[in-house]
């Protein structure tokens, strides 16, 4: 049975290699479980919606949301 790391490895090559804005956007799979996983975005200052407020933009969660869910 591969490792973890061969897993996420995997999942990372065929999920988020395949696709451009995930790529863009610097996303990796971090863990997985049953039924659910982690994802990690790397912060970046072009990513605040509203400079003094400090807010995520809600471009990077859209990507997320509009990325298909399989491998």
């Amino acid at each position: 049975m591969p490792g973890m790391r061969s897993i996420l490895d995997d999942l990372n090559r065929k999920y988020v290699g395949r696709a451009p804005q995930l790529r863009e956007i610097g996303l990796l799979v971090t863990a997985i479980g049953t039924a659910c996983g982690t994802m990690s975005l790397p912060a970046r200052p072009d990513w605040v919606g509203g400079p003094g407020r400090s807010l995520l933009h809600t471009g990077v969660l859209a990507v997320l949301a509009e990325t298909p869910q399989r491998a």
